[in-house]
């Protein structure tokens, strides 16, 4: 039968287990999905349970096939590792996992983070992929976390330097900075700064740390540091921008250092790490949610409790989020300008 077999009859003869559930906002993602298997659909059945299993077991069944088909993938092998784990099976799993470092895999939160590999984390050969993957992982991000972008207007500097935004990007994103994104800040008259996240997911997806913001402070003002080599800017007008997980942090380093920021604009911020007791005071926020994330809603009323007594505090809902960036500069234009406490015409 072979070991890509014997995994097929394995998944037949071991029960399944539920798979334990992070904040809104901070699930782990899939990985890529190999082109291979975009087209196939997998079977319904009218029994939910045997759904499940029919399911599972053509879904490894396409990634054995394209293990065959593609030597090179370490996506495949580690989905079908995962799977096994689920059901039980931890050697056949450890053994998957080694196909998958073996072909270059390298996803070092995936790994660390799935909840079916949880309960192999006391044995010695999941230590040691786990290490190895962590090894892979940190030569490979090294150079592309808390990585800054900048947009800085031409001409000279007002004299007191330019007003900054710093954009924290929401959860599995990355910082992406456009000629549409420069000629949109240089038409607001600032310095702008987008920053990968901290901790890399996969090539392009990025997130801020889920236990504290203190990563994220530092990412933060190694990028001011670094556009102060290039411009003048004013430390008194620093504005900080974030979406879902990243505004959660914005508003976190808010408190934790007042000092460094005049404000934050703050839309469907979403995660888990808790509020600091920092007094703020004076500051401009401005706090969005949406109709349809609960989450977000849940986390915009209690930091609009937090801040309203002693900082001027706008709050609004939209229906939802914009898809394109054109409808994103539309919508907070007058938002930023409010932040800024910008009075000119837009």
């Amino acid at each position: 039968m072979g070991v890509y077999g014997l995994a097929l009859l394995t998944l037949l003869l071991i029960p399944g287990v539920n798979a334990s559930r992070l904040p809104d906002g901070e699930q782990p993602l899939p990985l890529p999905l190999p082109e291979s298997l975009r087209q196939r659909a997998l079977p319904h059945s009218g029994d939910l349970r045997g759904q499940q299993i029919d399911n599972h077991l053509i879904a490894i069944g396409m990634y054995l096939s394209v293990m065959d088909d593609d030597p090179r993938s370490c996506w495949a092998p580690y989905q079908i590792a995962s799977a096994l784990a689920a059901q039980g099976n931890p050697e056949m799993a450890e053994r998957y996992l080694q196909i998958s470092v073996r072909r270059g895999y390298w996803y070092y939160y995936h790994l660390l983070e799935n909840p079916a590999f949880i309960p192999l984390h006391s044995r010695p050969a999941f230590r040691q992929i786990l290490a190895e993957t962590q090894r892979r992982y940190l030569a490979f991000a090294r150079e592309q976390e808390a990585r800054p972008f900048f947009a800085i207007p031409s001409g000279a500097s007002p004299k007191e330097g330019w007003p900054v935004i710093v954009y924290l990007h929401a959860f599995a994103q990355s910082a992406k900075l456009d000629a549409e994104k420069r000629a949109f800040y240089r038409q607001l008259g600032v310095a702008y700064v987008e920053i990968n996240g901290t901790q890399q997911l996969s090539e392009s997806a990025f997130r801020w740390s889920t236990v504290n913001a203190q990563s994220t402070q530092r990412a933060v003002q190694r990028a001011l540091n670094d556009l102060q080599t290039q411009t003048t800017v004013n430390p008194r007008r620093i504005y900080l921008v974030g979406s879902g997980q990243g505004a959660l942090h914005a508003a976190r380093l808010l408190q934790d250092s007042p000092s460094q920021y005049a404000g934050a604009l703050l839309i469907a911020p979403q995660g888990e790490i808790a509020a600091a007791d920092t007094p703020l005071n004076n500051r401009r926020i401005y706090l969005v949610d949406f109709a349809h994330n609960a989450a977000a809603q849940r986390q915009v009323a209690g930091l609009d409790r937090l801040f309203s007594p002693t900082n001027q505090v706008q709050r609004t809902r939209f229906d939802s989020d914009v898809d394109s960036q054109p409808r994103w500069q539309q919508r907070y234009s007058q938002p930023l300008r409010w932040l800024m406490d910008d009075r000119r015409t837009p």
